[in-house]
């Protein structure tokens, strides 16, 4: 027997958390202390990442509702993989209309087989339709890294000196100058393809930390669809 926070809801508890994201915090307030998450906290999470308004309206409302089901993740912990999935979805929906002209050529090269992702994503950085330098996110993305490498520096000296707990500061890390200058592009070829299969074949997956999927997709959706820049 499944347990009850996985079967259909009521109309009686449709409206309630799932059990799940009460165990959920985020750190907040002047003294930083943690607090449980709210529905209003899922929205500003979700509610940030918007294409630009050149993208097609097919893709805007594909991204919508790749947004829609994130936030009602809420409610509903098992929507996360499903947000996800529709926001790789997304984001290959718009590789294929915005490379048209390599989709229909690949096709007639390889006996009507569509291109993967990976191919697509391949030949926008091949064409230099997608370029490390405009992710507005690199910062904060090199940062993570550097704050990772940390941990595990921590994380050694706590088994070297048979530590049980530590207390640290993080907030002093700053990314190198490789941190800086990763090839970002590279690790989205090698892993996004994976990561999208994995959720379109079923899979027993489950995490609620996919919104740097959403700022990746939002990311190369907004460099294939720049502002300002009429798009033939």
């Amino acid at each position: 027997m499944i347990h009850e926070s996985e079967k259909l809801r009521s109309s009686n508890d449709m409206h309630d958390p799932d059990p799940r994201t009460e165990y959920l915090v985020v750190i907040d307030g002047p003294n930083q202390l943690p607090r449980p998450v709210t529905v209003e906290d899922q929205f500003a999470s979700i509610s940030k990442y918007i294409l630009n308004q050149s993208a097609p309206e097919d893709i805007a409302v594909h991204f919508e509702t790749a947004k829609n089901v994130y936030l009602y993740a809420w409610h509903v912990y098992r929507f996360y993989p499903v947000a996800e999935q529709q926001a790789f979805a997304t984001l290959e929906y718009a590789l294929r209309l915005r490379l048209h002209e390599y989709v229909d050529q690949f096709k007639k090269e390889k006996r009507d087989r569509e291109p993967t992702l990976r191919n697509l994503l391949k030949h926008a950085v091949d064409t230099e339709l997608l370029k490390n330098d405009l992710f507005p996110s690199r910062l904060k993305w090199a940062t993570q890294i550097a704050k990772e490498r940390f941990s595990a520096e921590i994380h050694a000296k706590m088994i070297s000196g048979g530590l049980n707990q530590i207390v640290y500061d993080d907030s002093h890390v700053i990314p190198t100058e490789e941190d800086l200058n990763h090839d970002w592009l590279s690790s989205f070829i090698d892993v996004m393809p994976r990561l999208r299969n994995d959720l379109a074949h079923g899979t027993s997956t489950l995490r609620h930390s996919v919104v740097h999927t959403f700022d990746v997709v939002s990311s190369i959706i907004n460099q294939l669809y720049p502002e300002k820049v009429k798009i033939t």
